[in-house]
């Protein structure tokens, strides 16, 4: 009692507190702490203030284990709606993946400039926005080193005849692709075994004898497969294709389907390819890049179309080699694929073809 009268001898009223009449009579003082409490409340106490008296009077904290408790209870409710969201998520799209083709997208793409295939080439330069290949001959400069590791680390994927790995067929001219299937490519067939300068590695592939090899590869565009010339006729009316390739074309149908029945006549297998050829972009770089050999033929057999999006999937590729380059002078190389399906674009040599420059130092 004395305690209280001590904190609160502001509101005390005349007489309480007084150790006299507080010991003679209980009930008294009873009435009288009755009055003070209704008297602090008048004189604005809070009712936080009782709260925390109150809390503190029974010891057992129960306001703080509530809050412990609510957040607990939201971090439950949180922890699993999470789960049941990434669930719901997974379960949906796992229903969607199974309804996409497993070889080829659900929506091709059906503009003319992207259904069909043009030309890579290697080696690459360093600046990937550049297209010209530039090296000095000789075997005292190693500055075309980079060319030939190049085409060294595209060949890698290839094999010298011998088995690789993937579902991988050894095509004739009749062979039919599948989704699951492709044909081999083999390294040791793009050598010339005749010609003193061969493309392989042991030669550098030609750059330090002035003689460099540029390999061609026909870029993988899903589906497409190539219509080839079967008409002679109708090459030989060609606006457009090279007399070389002409020539090149009905001499192949002249050797091997000509005279042996109307049906090989009209769909000579050995006619399906797409062809390719290169010349300057002008006549002056036509001139001064000499003439082109093509290793091991001039363009790639057609039985390696199409591409399915098969795994482990093999370019077909050639090597075109430029026998008298002319040093000193940057010569502009416009390379084309011919195929009745494959259209060309004077304004942009990459649509069925590439172009490349050549400057041998």
């Amino acid at each position: 009692m004395a305690s209280l009268c001590d904190g609160i001898m502001w509101a005390k009223p005349d007489g309480v507190c007084n150790g006299g009449r507080g010991t003679n009579d209980k009930a008294g003082d009873n009435g009288e702490l009755a009055k003070l409490s209704r008297r602090l409340h008048r004189n604005g106490v809070s009712k936080d203030k009782d709260n925390l008296l109150g809390s503190v009077k029974s010891g057992n904290g129960s306001n703080a284990d509530k809050d412990v408790g609510k957040w607990v209870r939201r971090a439950v409710y949180q922890a699993s709606f999470n789960t049941l969201l990434c669930l719901l998520f997974g379960l949906l799209l796992g229903l969607y993946v199974t309804t996409l083709p497993p070889f080829h997208p659900r929506i091709r793409h059906s503009a003319s400039g992207f259904n069909q295939p043009g030309l890579g080439f290697r080696p690459r330069p360093q600046d990937h926005l550049s297209t010209l290949i530039r090296f000095r001959h000789g075997y005292s400069s190693d500055d075309w080193e980079s060319h030939v590791d190049s085409i060294k680390n595209f060949q890698k994927r290839f094999s010298r005849g011998k088995k690789v790995a993937g579902n991988h067929l050894k095509c004739g001219w009749n062979s039919t692709l599948t989704e699951t299937t492709s044909c081999h490519v083999s390294k040791r067939k793009r050598i010339d075994w005749v010609r003193d300068t061969a493309c392989t590695k042991a030669e550098k592939f030609g750059y330090p004898r002035g003689q460099p090899c540029v390999l061609l590869k026909v870029n993988q565009v899903l589906g497409w497969e190539p219509e080839p010339y079967y008409n002679i006729t109708e090459v030989r009316k060609h606006s457009s294709m090279p007399n070389l390739l002409k020539a090149k074309i009905e001499k192949t149908w002249g050797s091997k389907c000509a005279g042996k029945g109307a049906a090989l006549e009209e769909r000579c297998p050995e006619l399906r390819m797409v062809w390719i050829t290169c010349e300057g972009a002008t006549p002056h770089d036509t001139e001064y890049m000499g003439p082109v050999s093509y290793t091991p033929t001039t363009g790639v057999r057609g039985f390696y179309f199409p591409y399915l999006n098969q795994q482990l999937y093999l370019n077909p590729y050639v090597f075109i080699q430029f026998d008298n380059l002319t040093p000193g002078i940057v010569v502009s190389v416009h390379c084309k694929i011919w195929s009745k399906n494959i259209r060309h674009d004077a304004h942009n040599p990459r649509i069925g073809g590439v172009q490349f420059e050549l400057l041998m130092d």
